[in-house]
């Protein structure tokens, strides 16, 4: 009605395609959808030919920090919107302010241009693990709350007394297409001796491939993973459940080995095939989070343990793991 115009319109994710909203000046996201192509075409509703607007706003409310760190959301999209620059799409730089710095790095395409096409793919982990969009109930971890609560509430006492490195393993569901490899829960720094009330600072849950890459992206789809195979027979290769040593130590141990250096250190190899070292993952977080001025980030500095002394094998405590076999 031109007397009484809408100034709000609250819609879900159905309003993102086939709408044509030029009237309108500014979008916002209260949902951030996996892939970014998604997110682009919702600003394409009200950016548009014909709009009255000189100047349009998007706006994204993205998650808290921890949860953005718990499920790297930000990074992914960014990782994903980088592939789409180099092959060609025109994107908006400023979507984050990392991306903008990203896109204006000299060696971005150098560094990018091997993993272009596998971080342009739809794996299946996006498809059987992950909902299309994040919504708010995706920011608590209560469906893994629940069943943990109601597993510990059947036999307390004897959870409480298991050891640490317990371990077990399943076979991966057929329909789940990733890789050998071990799920581990790792703290930091490792307890010491004689004392009771341990408490880590740090505690991850990872997935991880025999070479040490990371096969899901975040504790999140780790855990979900686990909860889709929970009712799967204990199965553990022969070797590792009698205590082989090489296989102990080659596969698992170099596996979170190599893993634990990602963290302070990438490698790459150049087309000469001279090996290029760079920051690895936790180094890069700690640094955006300083530049943010993050706290936790500062009081980190401030113990003056580097990440290169800090992801060390001798420093973790192996909590415990899980084998996971095809």
């Amino acid at each position: 009605c031109l007397n009484q115009p809408i100034e709000i319109l609250i819609a879900t994710d159905v309003l993102s395609e086939g709408q044509n909203l030029q009237d309108c000046d500014m979008v916002v996201n209260y949902d951030i959808h996996w892939n970014p192509v998604r997110i682009l075409q919702r600003f394409g509703r009200i950016d548009r030919l014909g709009s009255p607007n000189e100047t349009i706003h998007c706006v994204n409310f993205w998650p808290s920090k921890n949860i953005n760190d718990y499920l790297r959301l930000q990074s992914r999209i960014e990782d994903k919107m980088i592939a789409m620059k180099l092959s060609g799409a025109e994107l908006p730089d400023e979507f984050t302010d990392n991306l903008k710095s990203r896109m204006q790095d000299e060696s971005l395409e150098k560094r990018q241009v091997e993993k272009m096409l596998l971080q342009m793919e739809m794996t299946i982990d996006d498809i059987e693990l992950e909902k299309e969009t994040l919504g708010l109930d995706d920011f608590t971890l209560k469906e893994f709350r629940d069943d943990l609560l109601s597993e510990l509430n059947k036999d307390r006492d004897k959870y409480e007394k298991i050891p640490n490195a317990v371990y077990t393993g399943f076979h991966r569901l057929k329909e789940i297409t990733t890789a050998e490899g071990l799920v581990a829960l790792v703290g930091y720094p490792n307890k010491e001796v004689k004392v009771k009330n341990w408490r880590y600072k740090d505690l991850r849950v990872i997935y991880i491939d025999h070479e040490g890459a990371e096969v899901l992206k975040n504790e999140r789809e780790t855990l979900r993973f686990l909860k889709l195979h929970k009712a799967q027979k204990r199965f553990v290769p022969e070797s590792i459940d009698k205590g082989n040593n090489s296989d102990l130590t080659h596969k698992m141990g170099t596996a979170l080995k190599n893993w634990l250096k990602s963290q302070y250190i990438s490698e790459t190899k150049t087309e000469s095939g001279e090996t290029v070292q760079t920051a690895g993952k936790s180094t890069l977080d700690l640094l955006k989070n300083l530049k943010a001025g993050n706290k936790e980030a500062i009081t980190r500095i401030k113990e003056g343990v580097s990440e290169e002394e800090k992801f060390q094998l001798e420093k973790f405590d192996l909590i415990t793991w899980f084998i996971v076999s095809k």
